[in-house]
């Protein structure tokens, strides 16, 4: 169930990035960190994102209240956590 809901998120952030020249920061949670399936998902994310010409920069993080104190603060347009 939480590869549909990143799944979800993704493709929504897809379509925002799609739109927008400037490059995204999506802000992933993964508890292994780099290492993760989670975060091997987005980065498969970012790859198909680049052939609907969005640029996302991936940063990973394993830390989930960090995640979200970075996307409230704005260092962040996007990010992908636990519930979403």
């Amino acid at each position: 169930m939480q590869w549909v809901k990143t799944l979800l998120l993704a493709t929504g952030v897809a379509a925002v990035s799609a739109t927008a020249q400037a490059k995204q920061t999506m802000c992933v949670f993964d508890i292994v960190g780099k290492s993760g399936d989670v975060y091997a998902l987005m980065k498969d994310y970012q790859l198909a994102a680049k052939t609907w010409g969005a640029d996302l920069e991936l940063k990973v993080g394993t830390n989930e209240a960090v995640i979200a104190e970075d996307f409230k603060a704005g260092k962040c347009d996007a990010i992908s956590v636990t519930g979403m």
